[in-house]
């Protein structure tokens, strides 16, 4: 697997291995909607969303409308039924973020990595350049899960792996196959 395609898949079951967070608060919604269907149209996709109904017409949309309407936009809803409303529409949206699972990631990784100097782990003593295979799983937590999320790629999965080293030792790496859960 390519470097491109092994970091896609990577990043892909990264994100699915996350969890969702999603908006709960009028205020979250309301923006929401402004930025995707832009200032004329979001009160009208938000009250269809929220009402269940595309009948402008109909109690339930009309209802969801007033919501929107006469400055009520920027008013956190108080009542229970229609925070609790917003709270199921924003579950139907979009995640406003993901973060990582309270375990972290249990990465296993199978290929071939280029190590760069370095002193032997078990040992501690030097090592020199070259390529070896490795066939690990491990358990990526705290900032590296962190940083594995929001930046991808491979370094925080290898620092993981060399955890005794100052600095990840691989100066390249090819990937066989990789799975994150």
């Amino acid at each position: 697997m390519d470097k491109a395609a092994a970091i896609e898949s990577l990043t892909r079951q990264v994100q699915a291995a996350s969890v969702p967070v999603y908006m709960t608060s009028k205020a979250e919604i309301v923006d929401f909607y402004r930025t995707t269907f832009g200032h004329r149209d979001w009160t009208h996709a938000a009250a269809e969303k929220l009402s269940g109904s595309s009948d402008v017409y109909s109690k339930e949309y009309r209802a969801a409308i007033r919501q929107f309407q006469g400055g009520r936009e920027d008013k956190e809803a108080r009542k229970g039924p229609i925070r609790a409303r917003f709270q199921e529409l924003g579950k139907q949206l979009p995640p406003k973020m993901l973060k990582p699972p309270p375990g972290g990631y249990k990465v296993s990784f199978n290929g071939h990595v280029k190590i760069s100097g370095g002193r032997k782990k078990k040992t501690g003593a030097m090592r020199g350049d070259g390529w070896a295979k490795a066939s690990f799983t491990r358990q990526v937590t705290g900032a590296a899960a962190q940083d594995l999320l929001l930046n991808g790629g491979f370094g925080p999965v290898f620092t993981t792996y060399f955890d005794n080293f100052p600095q990840n030792p691989v100066a390249d790496y090819q990937v066989g196959s990789i799975s994150v859960s």
